[in-house]
Formats: structure tokens, C-alpha cells, sequence
């Protein structure tokens, strides 16, 4: 009944094999063991690569926990349901641009700008202390992949988002709501945050 009344919505659910290790940058449900219950089971909201709880009404004690740390029962991703294909929306964007590459040995220390880096698979950047495992993000368990990020909310950007039905999600709405995520989004080890350009130190650029 509910995967008939999502498709009248245009929508449908999609189970999510191995979710112990599927990562997502968006949302995702969870069915998994409920922590201190015999048999039971809690549903979780999950975000992120890597994809952490970020609600469980039932088992508020499972937020923060990272995929890892779950015992899944069933995993699910709600995606549009379009049983014929639509073209694609026109873009002007075509190329990326890569406009400066900044690393610092030591965390909280000025960056310094490169002209050219190399990438370690798997690590990070040479030189840099994420490389190293000594960033301030760094996780400090070894079961979480984890990422390290410092999001400057002044600095990103996107493209207004067109939907199917024709409404569109600006492009300042969608700044907006991820510099507010980062604001109470957490996982195990370490907490995120938002910064303005001015704030951040980028250091001078070496030659």
C-alpha cells in the first residue's frame, strides 16, 4: 500500500544492498537494531558521505552513529518514479575550474597556496595534514572513513534547480539550507560548523 501511494506521488522506494557501507549526499532511511532492546528495531534518518543518523525519534541515542556502527535490518532510498524519460535540463555549465590549491602540515596553521599538488590515493594531498591523519577533522576511529571539510558559507555556490513538475529551488535557497545544515550536523568524533571567507586564514601564496 505505501509503494502504491508514493507512485501516485511519482515516487518510489529502492532497497540499498550492503548499507553498512553505502554512503549518500542525501537523505536515507534505516530499519536497524534498536540499542538496548532484545529484537527490536528503530528507524533512522541518514546523510552524508559518509552517511551518519541525524534522526531516530524512537532511539534518539543512535544520532551521530555512523554506518558502521549499525546493524541493519533493511535499508531504503526514496527516488523519482519516471516510467519515460525526460530530456535533460539545458545548462550553461560545461568545464570545471580548479581557481587554488591550499594545504597547511599542521592543523590550525596559515594554509599555503600551491601551484601544483600531489594527490596520495586514498589520503589526501602531500604536504597536507589531512594526509597525514592529523587534521581537525580527522576521525578519530578507525572504522569511519570519514571526510574533512571546513565549508566557507560565503564562497560556495550553485545552480537554481529545476523540478519535473516545472517549480524551481533557487540557487540561494539551496546555499542557504546547507550553510544551516552544518550548523547542527554531527558525526561521532568531531562537529561541523560554517565560516566566512573573512574568518578564514587562507595564508600567503608561496612561489
Amino acid at each position: 500500500m505505501l509503494r502504491q501511494w508514493l507512485a501516485r506521488l511519482d515516487y518510489g522506494l529502492v532497497s540499498i544492498a550492503n548499507p553498512e557501507k553505502f554512503s549518500w549526499p542525501g537523505h536515507w532511511i534505516g530499519l536497524v537494531d534498536a540499542p538496548d532492546s532484545a529484537g527490536g528495531a528503530a528507524a533512522v534518518l541518514l546523510f552524508g558521505t559518509p552517511s551518519a543518523v541525524i534522526a531516530s525519534p524512537a532511539a534518539p541515542a543512535l544520532i551521530g552513529s555512523a554506518v558502521e556502527e549499525l546493524s541493519f535490518q533493511q535499508a531504503l532510498i526514496l527516488v523519482p518514479f519516471q516510467p519515460f524519460r525526460t530530456e535533460d535540463e539545458p545548462t550553461n555549465r560545461t568545464v570545471g575550474e580548479v581557481i587554488g590549491i591550499y594545504v597547511s602540515e599542521v592543523k590550525t596553521a596559515p594554509m599555503q597556496s600551491l601551484t601544483k599538488a600531489t594527490a596520495l590515493k586514498g589520503k589526501g594531498l602531500a604536504g597536507d595534514r589531512y594526509a597525514a591523519k592529523a587534521g581537525t577533522f580527522t576521525p578519530n576511529s578507525t572504522r569511519l572513513r570519514g571526510y574533512d571539510l571546513t565549508l566557507i558559507k560565503d564562497a560556495h555556490t550553485t545552480e537554481t534547480m529545476a523540478l519535473d513538475d516545472g517549480r524551481k529551488i533557487e540557487a540561494a535557497s539551496v546555499v542557504d539550507e546547507l550553510n544551516i545544515a552544518m550548523t547542527w550536523l554531527n558525526y561521532p568524533g568531531r562537529t561541523n560548523g560554517t565560516a566566512t571567507a573573512e574568518e578564514v586564514d587562507f595564508g600567503s601564496a608561496s612561489r
